[in-house]
């Protein structure tokens, strides 16, 4: 370990001499020229990140648009599967009964009308009333 350290200290003077005699200085036409080597190597790297940003930017907007796409086709299903159900005559019944509160026909509540040019009397309307039939039928064992 001491060897090391003599091998530094020993380093020390010629690295000064070194320094000294390199001459960093450089005149405004240098100072110019590295100012706008190191403009254009910031503005590179600025364009290559901002790049990358709008990539992922737009990565992300079509992730999100996916998934909305998939929830509208989702929904799109449910809603045929639903106007399918609609069209159904059961569910027209169902809806007819719970919704208009409607019941089925009472036989005793049915009146055939008649155009006058057929005879139609108020025989025939009371007959019909009662759904006893038409008059003008034969009344078979009666």
């Amino acid at each position: 370990m001491a060897r090391d350290f003599r091998l530094f200290r020993d380093a020390g003077p010629v690295i000064l001499q070194m320094d000294r005699r390199a001459a960093w200085r450089l005149d405004a036409g240098q100072f110019r020229g590295l100012v706008l080597a190191l403009a254009a190597v910031a503005l590179g790297l600025l364009l290559l990140t901002w790049g990358r940003v709008r990539v992922l930017a737009n990565g992300y907007q079509i992730m999100e648009l996916r998934q909305e796409r998939d929830s509208l086709a989702s929904q799109h299903s449910q809603l045929e599967s639903r106007l399918a159900q609609m069209q159904s005559l059961a569910w027209a019944e169902q809806a007819a009964r719970e919704q208009l509160h409607m019941v089925d026909i009472n036989p005793n509540q049915v009146i055939t009308l008649r155009p006058k040019g057929l005879g139609s009397s108020l025989v025939d309307s009371v007959a019909s009333l009662f759904h006893r039939g038409d008059p003008e039928e034969p009344k078979a064992g009666r």
